[in-house]
């Protein structure tokens, strides 16, 4: 019986056609986890004149209302780009 993952092929290799096939759908939503995830905490700290010019994000709350903002408006484009699909 042959218990190897559906991404290895009878040979052994991993078919990599595959993995850039999922990169390439996946690079918006990698991308938006990136910005927010390390972009927005660091742009925080670095340029705070933004965030508090545009979204008056300088307490704990605000920040996090800027990251769940951000985060919606990623994912609705997200879901947009994805509806033609």
């Amino acid at each position: 019986m042959n218990s190897a993952p559906a991404s290895i092929s009878k040979s052994g290799r991993c078919d990599v056609l595959e993995w850039i096939k999922y990169a390439y759908l996946l690079r918006f939503q990698v991308a938006a986890a990136l910005v927010m995830a390390v972009g927005l905490p660091v742009a925080y700290y670095l340029v705070p004149s933004v965030f508090v010019g545009l979204f008056d994000a300088m307490g704990f709350t605000s920040f996090l209302f800027v990251v769940w903002a951000a985060f919606q408006g990623a994912r609705t484009i997200t879901v947009l780009l994805g509806r033609g699909n």
